[in-house]
């Protein structure tokens, strides 16, 4: 994952097969994700660094992973997007921004969790429901945020799952978030070793020239 690939293929699986091949791996396929996340946080005893990604590690959970990127405050949009998220969402998600997934009504709580994953930063983990209609059954899924670093060391990344259980009808179909999480870790920023803790401040915008949202400042006034 050194360069932003896109990773997603709808093809032309049945709608039904696809959800129910993967539906019964809700919390599997999120460990799955976490685990290659907490290899690679213990490796260089900070968060994560997207570059640092091996998809081969992540190999049956690819279908519902993606990578996020912080495009401004509370928006996040997907740069790497598994199978059965396009699926999902009827067409490609690339690009896209990660509330495509949910109801209006879910979207400013769906906000708040993305900059608290990205401020804190933290892990996030909510349960979503989507439903179908009188006589369908609701969907459920869950949604895991990893915050990671980018190439400048800045929060504005984030590794992630989106897995839905049950079987989905042709017509496309918005999720609504709960309120409160069922995890929510908040992590600390720890430089790698040899080198002084960074303090973090607020800029007062993200702009596209790379000038992070989340800054990290050093004092040396000591050293």
């Amino acid at each position: 994952m050194a360069e932003d690939r896109d990773d997603s293929d709808p093809g032309t699986e049945p709608l039904k097969a696809l959800f129910a091949r993967h539906g019964r791996q809700e919390r599997p396929a999120l460990a799955e994700i976490e685990a290659h996340w907490r290899e690679l946080k213990a490796r260089s005893f900070h968060l994560p660094h997207r570059a640092d990604l091996d998809p081969s590690r992540i190999a049956g959970a690819l279908p519902h992973a993606f990578v996020l990127e912080r495009a401004a405050p509370g928006v996040a949009r997907l740069r790497i997007v598994g199978r059965a998220l396009s699926t999902l969402l009827g067409t490609e998600a690339r690009g896209l921004p990660l509330s495509v997934f949910f109801a209006p009504g879910s979207r400013e709580s769906l906000r708040r969790w993305l900059e608290r994953c990205f401020d804190a930063p933290a892990i996030v983990e909510l349960a979503a429901e989507a439903r179908q209609g009188v006589f369908r059954t609701p969907l459920s899924g869950r949604l895991l945020l990893l915050p990671m670093l980018d190439r400048d060391g800045q929060v504005t990344r984030a590794l992630g799952g989106f897995v839905v259980q049950g079987t989905k009808r042709a017509s496309i179909v918005k999720f609504d978030l709960a309120e409160s999480p069922s995890r929510f870790q908040v992590l600390p920023l720890a430089a790698p070793l040899g080198f002084p803790v960074a303090k973090a401040a607020v800029a007062p915008e993200f702009a596209e020239s790379h000038r992070p949202y989340l800054r990290l400042v050093v004092d040396n006034s000591r050293s």
